[in-house]
C-alpha cells in the first residue's frame, strides 16, 4: 500500500465531498432551484467526473485505496444528500448514507482505476 497515494486519495476525496456537500445542499434546501431534468444531468455528470476523479488517482498514484477513497468523498456527499431529507433520525440516516456511498464509490472507483491503471501503462509507467 503506497502511503502517498492513500493520503492523495483521501486529500482529493475530503475535497469533492465538502464542494458537492454543499452544492447538493443548496439546491435540496432550495437557495437555488433547477429542473428534475437539470438535477437528472448534473448527478450523470458528477458521476462520470467521479470516474475521471478516479482515474486521475489511480494514474498518479497506482494506489487502489487511494483511488476508492477519492470517490467515497463525493459518493458519500450525494448519499447524504438522498438521505437527509427521509430518514428518520441522524444514526439511520448515517448508516444507509454510508453503507450507500460505499456501494457508490466502489460503483465509480472500479472503472476509475482500471482507467488510470491501463492509461499509465500506455503511458510506459509501471
Amino acid at each position: 500500500m503506497d502511503r502517498r497515494g492513500t493520503g492523495l486519495g483521501a486529500t482529493v476525496g475530503g475535497v469533492a465531498f465538502v464542494l458537492c456537500f454543499g452544492m447538493l445542499t443548496a439546491e435540496r434546501v432550495g437557495v437555488f432551484s433547477l429542473a428534475t431534468g437539470t438535477e437528472s444531468v448534473i448527478v450523470w455528470v458528477g458521476a462520470a467526473a467521479t470516474v475521471v476523479l478516479a482515474a486521475g488517482v489511480a494514474y498518479r498514484v497506482s494506489d487502489a485505496l487511494g483511488t476508492w477513497l477519492a470517490a467515497f468523498g463525493p459518493s458519500l456527499a450525494f448519499t447524504l444528500n438522498l438521505f437527509l431529507p427521509v430518514s428518520t433520525g441522524l444514526p439511520a440516516t448515517l448508516v444507509f448514507a454510508a453503507g450507500g456511498g460505499l456501494a457508490v464509490a466502489t460503483a465509480l472507483a472500479l472503472p476509475g482505476y482500471v482507467l488510470g491503471r491501463i492509461a499509465r501503462m500506455l503511458d510506459g509507467g509501471q
